[in-house]
This record gives structure tokens, C-alpha cells and sequence, in this order.
């Protein structure tokens, strides 16, 4: 009987703790204690955010239910995921430490102190391949109005990119069913292809290159993997701002060609959402061009309003003239 009176207490006093605070906060760092900026935290069904720049978030407390899964993305880290019990809600604090992908380092390559990632590229130049600056393509898209939506639409569009400007043909849109908001679904295909063209010319043009920190991750799969993340100097790239996050994982292949580029960015002036982008690229006429986007879009911890959403685009039938 003392056994059963001590059990009930103990849970009766951890659903008074949690009832006592009406949030609880999430902070995400990396092995070093580094916080991590903009993490993307999902829990249970229906929470699916980006952290703030401290690489925190506040989490109100109704959202938790008993057993609900949580999950910390990080591009460049492993996958944190587990299970939350009463024990660690009522703590008011969650610590998640995200451990890097790993690689294997090639000695050859980071071993000198005077490790010049220029001069490395200069060295691969030739078997660096340059983006497409401009060609026609066709484009099939899916479309996820939230993470665990039933929300589920299919449909093509077709587009020109013209290097940092792309034009989506709005009279080419079909959809599976009626959208909401088609007007969206051609901004996406839009932004993605612009994205695409700029991160992949970041990577392969010096002028751009300087604008970042360029580190070389290793090797893992047969392919060779490098961390761009952007620079915080006085006159900012590209219109951002220095708070703003920026950074790409950049894969190649073993002949050196640009594989896959994940991309995260969040904008600090405006922190509505946080966009992460995995683009697969493949090569026509000698030229970059990307294959396959998925796209995600993360509300800020701040925007009450708006659900995850998520976009795969996958482009076909590139051509130079219609």
C-alpha cells in the first residue's frame, strides 16, 4: 500500500510541474556545446518549426502528449530522435547535442596547416563543371501542405531559367486537383531553380567562393563532401544580411563533378520560415543543371499561423529552344 501511495505521488507532483510552467525549451548544440542555429524541431504530429538564432525554441506544453517522438534536424548532423517521457517534460529544459555526419578525412588533402581550398579547386578546375546559364525545362512537382498532412497534389509547369532569374509559365500549370494556391506553387519552382543556379555557381566561381568559408568535410560513399556557410562581413553577398543563415553541404562525385547541394537558409530581418532545399544535379550540354529539388519550408518558432510545407520538383526535357 506505501509503495502504491509513493507511485501516485511521484506522478501526481510531475503533472504539477508540468502544469506549472506553460512552456517548455528546446536547445540544440553541437558536441562542442556550439548552439546551432535555426534547428528544425518536430514533435509529435502536429509541431514542426525552425529555432531562433541561438539555436533554441519554446515549445508550449499543451502540444506534448505522452510518447510523442521528437525529432532535431541539422543539416551536416545526424538525426536526433527519441522518445519524450514525463520525466523530461517536467525539467522544463530539453538539451539535444547533435554529433556531425560522419566522413572519412584524406590526409593528403587537410594534413598541411596551409590548407587552401582555392588552390585545391584550381587543381580539380577542369573536371569542375560550371551551371547552365540558361535552357527551357519541364517540371513535375508534388506538394505537402503540412508534414503530416492528407493534403497530397501533383501537377507539371514548365519554365525558363535565365542564370539568376527564373520565369515559370503560368499557363503551363496542371495540377491533379483544384489548388488553393497556384499562384505558390509557381513562386517554389521559381525560387528552387534560382537557388539552385546560385548555390552551385557560389561553389565553382573563385568571386563567389571568397564570399564563404569553404571546409572540407571528408570522404564517405565515394563521393567528397564540402561545408559552405556564409562569411558575416561588411558588405554582405546577395542582399543578406549578417544574421542570416546560410549554409550548404556540397557533394561530388569521384570525377569531381557537383553531386548534391543541401542548402539551409533563414533570414534574420524577416524570420518567418526557414527554407532547406536537397537538390540532386546532372550535367546537359556540358553543363550543370539540377534533376531533382525537395523542398521544404519550416515556420519560425514566432509564426503561430503556418504549417511545414514540402515541395518535391523534378525537372525533365531540358532543352535549349522550345
Amino acid at each position: 500500500m506505501k509503495k502504491i501511495c509513493l507511485s501516485f505521488f511521484l506522478i501526481l507532483s510531475v503533472v504539477i510541474q508540468v502544469h506549472a510552467q506553460e512552456k517548455i525549451t528546446i536547445t540544440v548544440s553541437d558536441t562542442f556545446g556550439h548552439r546551432l542555429p535555426y534547428p528544425e524541431v518536430m514533435i509529435g504530429r502536429d509541431f514542426h518549426r525552425a529555432g531562433t538564432l541561438d539555436g533554441t525554441i519554446e515549445v508550449p506544453i499543451d502540444l506534448f502528449a505522452p510518447n510523442d517522438s521528437l525529432i532535431v534536424k541539422y543539416i551536416g548532423y545526424k538525426t536526433a530522435q527519441f522518445l519524450l517521457d514525463p520525466s523530461a517534460i517536467s525539467k522544463g529544459v530539453i538539451t539535444i547535442i547533435l554529433k556531425e555526419e560522419s566522413y572519412f578525412l584524406d590526409p593528403i588533402i587537410v594534413s598541411p596547416s596551409e590548407f587552401s581550398s582555392d588552390k585545391y579547386f584550381k587543381k580539380k578546375k577542369k573536371w569542375l563543371l560550371l551551371p547552365c546559364r540558361k535552357y527551357l525545362f519541364d517540371m513535375d512537382f508534388t506538394y505537402n501542405k503540412g508534414s503530416n498532412s492528407k493534403e497530397l497534389y501533383a501537377g507539371h509547369m514548365s519554365g525558363v531559367s535565365d542564370a539568376y532569374i527564373t520565369y515559370m509559365d503560368s499557363t503551363s500549370l496542371t495540377t491533379s486537383e483544384e489548388m488553393p494556391d497556384t499562384c505558390k506553387i509557381l513562386k517554389i519552382g521559381k525560387r528552387a531553380t534560382e537557388i539552385n543556379y546560385l548555390v552551385a555557381r557560389a561553389f565553382c566561381h573563385q568571386s563567389e567562393r571568397k564570399n564563404f568559408y569553404c571546409t572540407y568535410m571528408g570522404k564517405t560513399d565515394n563521393s567528397e563532401a564540402w561545408e559552405f556557410s556564409i562569411r558575416k562581413q561588411q558588405k554582405m553577398p546577395w542582399e543578406l544580411n549578417q544574421n542570416d543563415e546560410l549554409r550548404c553541404i556540397v557533394t561530388l562525385d569521384n570525377d569531381g563533378f557537383i553531386a548534391n547541394i543541401k542548402t539551409h537558409f533563414t533570414s534574420s530581418t524577416n524570420n518567418v520560415a526557414s527554407y532547406l532545399l536537397y537538390t540532386d544535379f546532372g550535367r546537359y550540354d556540358n553543363q550543370l543543371i539540377p534533376i531533382e529539388t525537395k523542398f521544404d519550408i519550416v515556420p519560425s518558432a514566432n509564426n503561430k499561423e503556418a504549417k511545414a510545407t514540402s515541395y518535391t520538383l523534378r525537372y525533365r526535357n531540358i532543352r535549349k529552344d522550345r
